[in-house]
């Protein structure tokens, strides 16, 4: 039996990778065509969003509709899930999962949790803590300059943080951390597109509209693919709230509920997100505590929902 054991060379060699030019041919094999890698690479925006643009509690509505389980799923998005089911089996138990896979994954992830929405709006670039400014204790940021390029941001990783410091301090992955800090970050980016004009500015960008949205979308990882959205050692998490899910007393499920389920680990990414005038980057950030990154209470089960209804 494979019995898995840590060893930090590795994640020094995809630390490393993370900064080198990707590749469809080279690096983690995974459908996706090099002008959508060249895309995310050069940062430059083809064209501008215009819209039409939805308040922040329409564009959660749909988000909550998106990862429901009861929408019909199309061909083209199931296609998509068999893709990353392949790669994340293949995974488990096997070598770590490049950090090119950021980039080369981000159109199945957005086609299956976010409808599609944000390709041709977001890039995705890795940091290191020196790179990533001030937020250099994050795992990520999702940054957009207001009145500049509305309806478009940048989604930056933060390296140091996903291939170094969280998977030697914490009995998670960096395959893990990797796509928890993509599906965080793509739900404010998913505000960001959708709703430029209405961003949700209580709790630095965590509030309840995206509690509710990173809470569907853990919810559906979790349940169709084992990967996790919602880290069980974060320490933010505060009540079981929302509008509208709560409001409507329904949950994913089609069940009724109280006030959430509260089987779901502690916490989410805290912010300390800042927020300018125009022209000047604005982020909200995937925070890995106060100091130095504490420990979990173990791997999340693939058959766990997560809970429903959070403030972030």
């Amino acid at each position: 039996m494979y019995q898995h054991t840590r060893s930090y060379e590795p994640l020094e060699q995809l630390f490393q990778q993370a900064f080198q030019p990707f590749s469809e041919n080279t690096g983690t094999p995974y459908p996706c065509s090099q002008a959508d890698i060249n895309f995310h690479h050069r940062d430059i925006f083809h064209k501008p969003n215009k819209g039409p643009f939805v308040s922040s509690h329409q564009a959660t509505t749909e988000l909550m509709w998106q990862n429901d389980a009861s929408r019909p799923v199309p061909s083209a998005e199931q296609a998509a899930i068999e893709r990353l089911l392949q790669l994340l089996s293949q995974a488990e138990y096997g070598p770590h999962l490049g950090p090119d896979l950021a980039i080369k994954t981000f159109s199945d992830i957005d086609l299956i949790f976010f409808g599609g929405q944000l390709r041709g709006n977001v890039t995705v670039q890795w940091r290191n803590h020196h790179t990533i400014g001030d937020a250099a204790r994050v795992f990520g940021l999702c940054s957009y300059r207001r009145g500049v390029e509305e309806g478009q941001c940048r989604i930056l990783m933060n390296a140091s943080m996903i291939f170094g410091e969280a998977p030697r301090a914490m009995p998670f992955s960096s395959n893990e951390f990797m796509f928890a800090t993509m599906l965080h970050e793509m739900c404010h980016a998913y505000e960001k597109v959708r709703a430029p004009r209405d961003i949700e500015k209580s709790n630095d960008g965590h509030g309840k509209l995206f509690g509710t949205r990173i809470s569907v979308v853990h919810k559906r990882a979790m349940r169709i693919l084992g990967l996790w959205a919602i880290g069980q050692w974060e320490t933010t998490r505060q009540h079981h709230v929302f509008i509208p899910h709560c409001e409507a007393g329904w949950g994913e499920d089609g069940r009724g509920h109280d006030d959430g389920d509260r089987e779901g680990g502690k916490g989410t990414h805290g912010s300390s997100g800042k927020r300018g005038g125009g022209g000047r980057d604005n982020d909200d950030r995937t925070i890995s505590g106060k100091g130095r990154v504490r420990g979990a209470s173990g791997r999340p089960k693939r058959h766990h929902k997560g809970t429903d209804c959070i403030i972030m």
